[in-house]
């Protein structure tokens, strides 16, 4: 009999990851979650280095415009918030979910690098695009009998 080892499904990673979803948003695992509780902080500010393929959270204690507040909640695994407006920015291509790992650098962030081929996109994608095109792929896949 041969077997067939099943290497599907989810990756997980041990260290602190950011998965950037194709709706727009940004999920923090539990390690990158706990790296930013661990410093206090109440908000994030979202940084790009677009020529290097870098993007970053910076703590902030202030309030202020772009600021995206963090909520940790208990026997919660991670943290979620959209950011469709700064994807858009960088021209990021959130067609598809993609999880990067994610380090804390001395300088206070959590950096992120990207490919730079999915930054600079001169197409960005709107939420009503992206449903239009989710439903017109699901329609495809779909078997009728």
């Amino acid at each position: 009999m041969a077997w067939e080892v099943f290497t599907g499904g989810r990756l997980q990673h041990d260290g602190p990851a950011i998965t950037i979803t194709s709706l727009g948003r940004m999920n923090l695992n539990k390690s990158a979650a706990q790296i930013l509780e661990g410093q206090g902080a109440e908000r994030v500010e979202l940084l790009a280095d677009r020529s290097g393929g870098y993007i970053a959270l910076r703590p902030v204690e202030h309030r202020g415009s772009g600021t995206i507040p963090l909520k940790f909640r208990q026997n919660y695994t991670g943290i979620t918030f959209s950011c469709v407006a700064f994807l858009n920015h960088i021209g990021y291509d959130w067609t598809v979910s993609r999880t990067f790992s994610a380090n804390w650098m001395s300088s206070e962030v959590l950096l992120i690098s990207l490919p730079i081929s999915l930054l600079n996109q001169s197409v960005k994608i709107s939420r009503a695009e992206q449903l239009r095109k989710m439903k017109q792929e699901k329609g495809a896949t779909e078997v009728t009998p």
